[in-house]
């Protein structure tokens, strides 16, 4: 994962991450692309040396310069969507490496305990420092109980498996029945 190759700073949401960073990563995103072109092509062992030192260079890429624009809107997107994972990944490692040296820990308890046992991809000074600042906090610690709530909410009797205004296949059923003025036969 380029995140975790780059991770260098307290980024605990992508919004942190800054620009100079986010540049970097993307060049190295749009560089390990073209070297698994270059793999995939049929004669790469023949040319890769040096496709891949004129290519990094002179800073050629595979797509046009137009479409460039619109690749990195969507890389950006990706990342935003990733980084979650890859934190809450973070935060089970550290409580996985705490455990392993006899803490107490949970990731519903005291954080503060996970300050020693950062993942080998986050500095320390950094960890602590997202611990301290972020996760420790009462607002972080409210929004993810309300999440949690949300996401263990029960929902015509079942617990609801979709967000973000997705609706259950019931109350999907309750408007086909309305709109189409249908009985629907129980299966």
């Amino acid at each position: 994962c380029i995140l975790k190759m780059m991770f260098d700073g307290p980024w605990t949401s992508w919004k942190k991450v800054d620009k100079e960073h986010r540049d970097a990563m993307w060049e190295h995103f749009k560089f390990v692309l073209i070297i698994f072109m270059i793999y995939q092509s049929k004669n790469w062992y023949k040319m890769k040396k040096i496709i891949v030192c004129v290519i990094y260079m002179q800073g050629l890429y595979v797509w046009p310069e137009e479409t460039d624009v619109l690749a990195r809107k969507v890389w950006e997107d990706c990342m935003k969507k990733r980084f979650p994972d890859v934190m809450r990944r973070a935060s089970e490692a550290s409580l996985k490496l705490a455990k392993a040296a006899n803490v107490n820990a949970s990731l519903e308890g005291d954080l503060n305990l996970l300050k020693d046992y950062h993942p080998n991809w986050i500095k320390k000074e950094y960890w602590e420092k997202m611990i301290n600042e972020v996760w420790t906090t009462s607002k972080w610690k409210r929004l993810s109980q309300s999440g949690k709530n949300n996401r263990n909410k029960l929902e015509d009797g079942s617990v609801s498996k979709h967000t973000g205004g997705s609706i259950s296949i019931h109350q999907h059923k309750k408007r086909m029945v309305r709109c189409l003025h249908l009985t629907l036969v129980s299966t």
